[in-house]
């Protein structure tokens, strides 16, 4: 359970009353933090600073989810510091440290403590405390800073209600799926659960063909901005699973929009928009996705990239956990049709490269994030995934090589997808439990 409030006395009521965790003196999110919001406050001015402060109970058991939701905070944290995604951010008090260190850190993280460890009963140890200048930097497109623009007022009264959809989840997608990867049989049938990610081939739309932009984009939709000439990005999401879903039950799937910001970087103004959907079956919460989604006005007047492709080139085979994939057009298109995906970057090779700027045909990204969490399936059948969150880094391209990488940990697995380009076209992480 997330709780987001202002208040400062209702925090310090939840961590007294032992729900093991908090964050002080807001929650924050993974949806606040892509948003551009960090404790349920406006990142406006740089001067401003925020203060996360993480608790966990020293003793007596940790509910699982519990546990999910203080790791994934805690990573995020991590992120934001050692990746540079927030380059003046620090990290105090994290384990030991040498006598240099606790000198240079000392009055820093002495002034976090007093001001936050007062709201910490005893008893509670693993303390995490993040500070954070409130001007987020992007890996994605150099120094983007939030600003209001064109976008901005495009958006202002952009407010879709949540809308509930229903699917089967029939058997045959699973086994379409199964067979572009070369499985040699469903990897599974009626009853069973369904994989991590595999509900991407559930409760899809298929407009009209009038309804469809020169990209193969749909013109309009629900979910979709009012942004004059869109153009659209997957950038990266995040998924707690409490249970799976199973095949050939009906389910049940609400979807909701959560944050909406825009921010200025070197190719012009982005608007990000996260969209939250919880799936349901029997009554119950199965698990709860939110996408970040990335929006331009307009076409950029320089390519994507430039990368030289080359076809014969594979990348280095790092990871214990490791999966090729050599896409190709035919592929490129199954998956398409798998996912009611019309967008041409994926099987128009002439207008992919004449009008987007590309090289060559795009691979799908909710592919590459399908099969970083297809090693955890294969290499660890025995482990149930309990969350994951995953970024789309750069782009990977057809006839390229490329490898699904996995390094396991006690109860997590970082994951990646190479080529001989780039080691991190695509990143996840994923925790996990035996089943």
């Amino acid at each position: 359970m997330a709780v987001r409030t202002h208040s400062l006395r209702v925090q310090k009521r939840l961590v007294l009353t032992g729900h093991a965790w908090t964050i002080l003196p807001g929650v924050g999110t993974a949806e606040e933090v892509a948003g551009g919001t960090l404790s349920a406050a406006p990142l406006s001015e740089p001067d401003v600073w925020r203060s996360i402060v993480l608790g966990m109970p020293r003793t007596g058991r940790t509910p699982p989810a519990v546990e999910v939701v203080a790791r994934e905070l805690t990573r995020q944290v991590r992120t934001a510091v050692h990746e540079g995604s927030r380059p003046a951010a620090q990290l105090h008090a994290q384990g030991a440290a040498t006598e240099g260190e606790r000198g240079e850190r000392a009055s820093s993280a002495e002034r976090a403590d007093k001001a936050e460890r007062a709201l910490i009963p005893p008893g509670y140890g693993g303390i995490r405390t993040f500070s954070c200048p409130t001007s987020p930097i992007s890996a994605h497109d150099g120094g983007m800073q939030r600003t209001p623009g064109p976008l901005r007022s495009s958006v202002e009264s952009w407010a879709p209600d949540a809308v509930t959809d229903v699917d089967d989840l029939h058997a045959a997608p699973v086994a379409a799926l199964s067979a572009l990867l070369d499985e040699p049989a469903p990897v599974a049938t009626t009853g069973d659960p369904l994989p991590p990610l595999w509900h991407w081939l559930y409760f899809l739309r298929w407009p009209a063909q009038r309804d469809l932009g020169a990209d193969g984009h749909p013109r309009h939709g629900h979910f979709l901005p009012p942004v004059p000439d869109r153009q659209r990005m997957v950038a990266g999401g995040r998924c707690t699973i409490d249970e799976p879903l199973r095949l050939g039950e009906r389910a049940e799937r609400v979807s909701s929009l959560g944050a909406v910001t825009t921010k200025r970087g070197r190719s012009g103004e982005l608007l990000f928009v996260t969209q939250r959907h919880e799936l349901r079956q029997r009554g119950r919460t199965c698990l709860v996705e939110e996408q970040d989604i990335v929006y331009r006005s307009g076409r950029t007047s320089t390519p994507h990239t430039r990368a030289a492709l080359d076809p014969s080139a594979t990348p280095r085979p790092d990871g214990r956990w490791r999966l090729p994939l050599h896409p190709d057009p035919p592929l490129l298109f199954r998956f398409s049709a798998l996912t009611a995906n019309a967008h041409r970057i994926h099987y128009d090779t002439p207008y992919t490269r004449d009008v987007e700027g590309y090289p060559g045909l795009v691979v799908h990204g909710p592919l590459l994030a399908l099969l970083m969490l297809e090693l955890v399936r294969r290499d660890a059948p025995s482990r149930q995934v309990l969350s994951l969150s995953y970024r789309l880094r750069s782009p990977v391209f057809a006839g390229e090589h490329l490898l699904a990488r996995g390094t396991p940990h006690d109860d997590r697995a970082d994951l990646s997808v190479a080529t001989h380009r780039d080691p991190a076209h695509a990143t996840a992480e994923v925790t996990f439990t035996e089943r």
